[in-house]
């Protein structure tokens, strides 16, 4: 009737698709891992961009990133100031009270992104007067929109 050969090869298919299986996820798993990484690398660069455009033109006009994720993360006054080659005491962070958004600190010195959020980013500076301690101030908004002028 049935050969014993093709009932011997059977366990040995089945390994074989297992393996293969599994190369398969791995591969989708190193894809998804990817873009997860290059998604947070927009973000930082993104973040980056808007601080220096605002240092660039000093002028008080708003720059606006739209949509930015941010994965959970803590940005501090230290971070924003060594980006743009300022003072920390030349940062103004602001932000809401969420349940995603947190302030830390009175004084605000930094502010803390508990999970994974699409939030407005609005980043602003302004020339001061002579005699002030600060040549230029940036305020750097998480959500509440900024407006313009000094």
């Amino acid at each position: 009737m049935f050969s014993q050969k093709g009932q011997y090869f059977a366990p040995y298919r089945l390994v074989i698709g297992a393996a293969i299986g599994s190369m398969i996820l791995l591969i989708i798993l190193g894809v998804v891992s990817y873009f997860e990484g290059l998604k947070e690398t927009l973000a930082y660069e993104t973040i980056v961009s808007g601080i220096k455009s605002a240092v660039a033109s000093p002028n008080g006009m708003v720059v606006k990133k739209p949509n930015v994720f941010i994965k959970s993360s803590t940005f501090s006054k230290k971070f924003f100031a060594e980006v743009s080659g300022l003072e920390k005491d030349c940062i103004i962070l602001q932000a809401p009270e969420s349940g995603v958004v947190y302030k830390k600190t009175r004084p605000l010195e930094m502010i803390v992104v508990e999970k994974g959020v699409a939030i407005n980013l609005y980043f602003k500076c302004c020339m001061q007067t002579s005699g002030e301690d600060c040549e230029m101030l940036c305020w750097i908004s998480f959500a509440e929109e900024l407006k313009s002028g000094c």
